[in-house]
C-alpha cells in the first residue's frame, strides 16, 4: 500500500516547505490533497482512476477518521459507473457535520448511518452498495444513477430487495422520490454503461424498449441484441470494444458482425446502431433514426 505523508511528517524528516514545493514541481512528490503527499517512486503513476481516488479517500480520512466514504466516492471504490464530476472531491458522510460543506477537496454530508448501511472496503469505512445507490439517486442525475443500479444488479453486488430496504431506511431524507425512481428503473440485463445510458436516452424520448437482450435465430445463425422494440426494430449500442485487438482479428470481427447483421435483416428486422460519440454528442439524431425505423414498421403493418 502506498504510504501517505502529511506535511508534518515531511517536516519531521528534515524537509522544509520550500524543499517540499521543489520536490513537488520536480514530480518526486505528488500531492494527494492539501497537506498530504506520496512519493512518486512508490508507483502512484501506475494507479487507475479508482486507485487514485482511493488514495485521496485515505488521505481525507486522516483528517476525518470518524467519517464514512459515501456517494460518488463510495461508488468509485465499488467500481460503479459515475460521471467524472462525482470524483472531483472526496465525499464523506459525517455524523453531526455541517451539511453540504466543501473544503479542501472534501464534500461533507451530515447524516447518521445505520449498521446495515456501512461496510469496510480497502480498510476504509464505506457505505454499502445499496446505500451508495440510494445516495447517488439523491445527488446524481437519473441516467447515471440508473447506470449504477444496472451495474450493481448485473454484477450481483446486491439485490433489488436490498436496495429497496436501504430506501426504506432513508425514507425521510430529502431526494428519496428521485432515488426511488432510479432504483425502480434499474435492470440487471444491461451489460454495459453505454447500454444503460442508451436506455435512458430512449426513455427520456418516450420510446422505451420492449425488451433487453432478446435472442433471434435464423438458419445457420443466432444473435442476442441489446434492445428490441416489438414489431421489427432492434437496437445495437456499438461500444467499439469488440473491434479492438483484444477481441481477436479486427477484420474477422467486422466480418462476423456483418454476417450477424445480415442474419437479423433476413428476419425482416430493421437494425438501428449508434456509437459512444453519437450517444454523447448527437443523441437526438439517434432518437430520430429510431423514430424513422418505428414509423417504417408501422407503415408496413
Amino acid at each position: 500500500m502506498i504510504a501517505i505523508h502529511s506535511r508534518t511528517d515531511l517536516h519531521a524528516t528534515g524537509l522544509d516547505d520550500r524543499t517540499i514545493l521543489r520536490l513537488e514541481r520536480q514530480g518526486q512528490l505528488v500531492r494527494v490533497r492539501r497537506g498530504h503527499y506520496v512519493w512518486a517512486r512508490e508507483g502512484i503513476g501506475e494507479l487507475d482512476v479508482r486507485g487514485r481516488h482511493a488514495l485521496a479517500c485515505r488521505a481525507a480520512l486522516l483528517d476525518r477518521p470518524e467519517a464514512v466514504i459515501s456517494h460518488g466516492s463510495a461508488a468509485t471504490l465499488w467500481n460503479l459507473p459515475v460521471p467524472s464530476s462525482a470524483r472531483e472531491e472526496v465525499h464523506l458522510t459525517v455524523p453531526g457535520a455541517r451539511a453540504g460543506r466543501v473544503r479542501a477537496g472534501i464534500q461533507v454530508t451530515r447524516g447518521q448511518l445505520q449498521e446495515l448501511d456501512e461496510d469496510v472496503l480497502d480498510a476504509m469505512r464505506v457505505t454499502t452498495v445499496p446505500r451508495t445507490l440510494v445516495d447517488l439517486g439523491r445527488h446524481e442525475s437519473l441516467r447515471w444513477t440508473v447506470a449504477a443500479v444496472d451495474d450493481a444488479l448485473h454484477r450481483q453486488l446486491c439485490t433489488l430487495e436490498e436496495v429497496l430496504a436501504a430506501l426504506e431506511r432513508s425514507a425521510r431524507v430529502p431526494g428519496m422520490v428521485m432515488a426511488r425512481r432510479a432504483v425502480l428503473l434499474g435492470d440487471a440485463r444491461a451489460e454495459s454503461v453505454g447500454e444503460s445510458l442508451s436506455r435512458m436516452m430512449f426513455i427520456d424520448a418516450a420510446l422505451p424498449p420492449t425488451e433487453l437482450q432478446k435472442e433471434f435465430t435464423w438458419p445457420g445463425g443466432r444473435a442476442r441484441v441489446d434492445f428490441w422494440w416489438g414489431g421489427g426494430v432492434v437496437g445495437e449500442f456499438d461500444g467499439r470494444v469488440k473491434y479492438s485487438g483484444d477481441a481477436g482479428d479486427p477484420a474477422q470481427v467486422v466480418w462476423d458482425e456483418k454476417r450477424r447483421e445480415d442474419g437479423l435483416r433476413s428476419l425482416g428486422l430493421i437494425v438501428v446502431r449508434w456509437t459512444w460519440d453519437e450517444l454523447w454528442h448527437t443523441p437526438k439524431k439517434v432518437v430520430a433514426r429510431l423514430r424513422t425505423a418505428l414509423a417504417r414498421v408501422r407503415a408496413a403493418a
